[in-house]
């Protein structure tokens, strides 16, 4: 089956051999006519999300009558660099491989396909409606952040040490080429960075950061030494689904596209630093990390103390700064998510940074 470039390319016939293929439909029932509706594009940076409404020929329970059909980005350019960098191949690999097998909810997967050729991608998922996903601008509730944490620690857990990982060589883990890139070309991209985000930045982060750079091999060792695990990579809120009776119960986690093999105290890390405001990251976090941390024991991890856990949540502070500077200073980004990062990410982490002295980490 050719894989539609977006869901201007979409058919009845093209998308009934779609659910066909995975068993979603049977064989004689058929898509009579569709309705696509395109989701907004800061939840698809990567890549094209539509809504798709469908109509059958016969009634059929299992037969979904909407779900969401994400493609590869429209531009080639964005299209070859994303799929260079393996985002495709890892999202279409934990859908084929491992959706089944985690303890987190993800969406029914209803077809995907990937050209490794020219990154061509495209998934049918479930639509999540109306669970709503969450904001990394307008932040989390405590029940939210409880949830999602003690999600991620169960996720974890599952999956903590085991020696399948190291067979799966598609998961996210940078290479010793890329790290020694990384350092090569840090202080262009910090001086980038430094231009365009200076006034904002305090004179310690700024110092930070300047060593950064020359300390980068050494903090991707830690975080991606044993003992590692699943780790999502880009856990924030916006790839989150909450209940919208009132619990505000995680339902679902999605956008895979990241995972990797890392210490999974990262994850904790990354989501606190873009869920909430910073004095409320503050007053909570080590509540949260000790939940995170009592569930890891209770599900059998060993051999990890509290300490460990509290190292690697404020060594993945660095990891989250290199990632906005990085993002700031190299990427070209549409105006919204660049304001994104610059007024909401950064103030962020840079008050966890300062906050938990991360610094010191660097000396």
């Amino acid at each position: 089956m050719l894989i539609p470039q977006g869901p201007e390319f979409l058919t009845d016939e093209w998308l009934t051999s779609a659910l066909q293929a995975y068993g979603t439909i049977t064989p004689t029932t058929h898509v009579t006519s569709f309705r696509t509706a395109l989701l907004p594009e800061t939840k698809g940076v990567t890549g094209q999300l539509a809504r798709v409404t469908l109509d059958f020929d016969a009634p059929e329970a299992s037969a979904p009558r909407t779900l969401i059909a994400k493609f590869s980005a429209a531009d080639p350019s964005i299209r070859t660099s994303v799929h260079t960098l393996g985002f495709y191949v890892r999202e279409v690999n934990f859908y084929q491989r491992l959706a089944d097998r985690v303890e987190l909810r993800t969406p029914r997967c209803y077809y995907s396909a990937l050209d490794p050729e020219t990154g061509l991608c495209v998934l049918l998922l479930e639509d999540l409606a109306p669970a709503r996903n969450g904001d990394s601008m307008a932040g989390c509730s405590l029940t939210q952040v409880e949830s999602a944490v003690a999600a991620i620690a169960t996720f974890h857990a599952t999956w903590w040490d085991n020696p399948e990982l190291t067979g799966m060589d598609w998961l996210n883990q940078p290479s010793e080429v890329a790290i020694r890139r990384t350092e090569e070309t840090y202080s262009q991209i910090w001086s980038a960075f430094v231009h365009l985000q200076g006034a904002k930045l305090q004179s310690a982060l700024t110092s930070i950061g300047e060593r950064l750079g020359s300390h980068f091999g050494w903090l991707m060792q830690r975080l991606t030494e044993p003992p590692v695990t699943l780790v999502h990579l880009d856990y924030n809120p916006d790839n989150l689904f909450f209940a919208t009776d009132g619990s505000d119960r995680l339902i679902a986690v999605v956008d895979w596209q990241m995972i990797g093999r890392y210490r999974g105290a990262y994850d904790v890390a990354h989501f606190l630093v873009n869920s909430v405001e910073p004095e409320s990251r503050k007053a909570w976090e080590l509540n949260l990390l000790q939940m995170y941390h009592s569930i890891l024991i209770d599900k059998g991890v060993l051999g990890y103390s509290f300490d460990d856990a509290l190292y690697d949540y404020r060594l993945s502070m660095l990891y989250r700064l290199y990632r906005v500077v990085f993002i700031l200073g190299a990427v070209e980004l549409p105006a919204d998510q660049r304001a994104l990062f610059s007024d909401v990410a950064l103030p962020r982490i840079s008050a966890a940074i300062l906050d938990l002295n991360v610094g010191e980490l660097t000396k």
